[in-house]
């Protein structure tokens, strides 16, 4: 039998935006049936994590995330997705662009299967979870909750601005020495912060490139072809955390 607290509480430490709503959905239970259960259950998840923290501790704040992910294997077809919300531009690559006003926005690339991830809102996974939601499986362009899962799994964070809060002004300092490498800025007492040291991060694109690689030649020892195009696509790959 499930017990639905533990399962509500076990997806909220994995994406705590979740809207109870999109709970029951993943549960597969009915929202009006259980909306009021869920709520109460987001409240308590949200007493206790506070109680192991502690309301006070100093956290950084997350703004500018991005991410990225590959949704070249599930043969979705361009038509469908213009059909459920998704525009397509007059770019060469004729890339599809998902807005939405509430978290941000989507570029998927049709011809890699790659959609980039940029989100409005400071919180750094939580909000990319709802936002691919929205733009795949709230519309019903993805209809598999397994396969949502997975893909949910997979989101890799391409990048974002973390800033930590002093109680004092800072003298202004931006260190780059790190970014060439490891995709690191990290930036003190400048003008939109000047109480906080900023640290921007940025998962270097020889590196994904590199992973990319790696992954197509581990298909190709099991017997499954390489996608060259793919790797060389540049036009449609990387994006920078500025």
């Amino acid at each position: 039998m499930m017990n639905i607290k533990k399962e509500t509480f076990e997806l909220l430490d994995e994406n705590p935006l979740l809207s109870a709503k999109f709970i029951c959905k993943i549960l597969q239970i009915s929202y009006e049936r259980n909306k009021q259960n869920i709520w109460n259950y987001k409240y308590l998840w949200k007493t206790n994590l506070e109680k192991q923290i502690g309301s006070k501790c100093q956290k950084p704040s997350f703004h500018k995330p991005s991410a990225w992910v590959y949704v070249d294997k599930l043969g979705l077809k361009v038509s469908d997705a213009i059909e459920r919300g998704w525009i397509q531009t007059r770019a060469k690559n004729r890339y599809l662009i998902w807005r939405d006003p509430g978290y941000g926005h989507m570029k998927w690339f049709p011809t890699t299967g790659r959609v980039n991830i940029h989100t409005i809102k400071p919180h750094l996974k939580g909000r990319l979870f709802q936002l691919f939601c929205n733009g795949f499986s709230m519309n019903g362009l993805i209809d598999s909750m397994q396969i949502l899962n997975s893909l949910l799994k997979s989101i890799r964070i391409k990048g974002a601005h973390a800033v930590f809060g002093t109680p004092e002004r800072l003298p202004y300092m931006e260190i780059k020495m790190f970014k060439l490498d490891n995709g690191v800025i990290i930036k003190m007492g400048d003008r939109s912060h000047p109480h906080a040291i900023e640290v921007e991060f940025c998962y270097p694109d020889w590196a994904e490139k590199n992973e990319r690689i790696l992954a197509e030649i581990n298909r190709s020892l099991k017997g499954e072809p390489l996608q060259p195009k793919k790797l060389g696509d540049e036009k449609d790959k990387p994006f920078y955390v500025s």
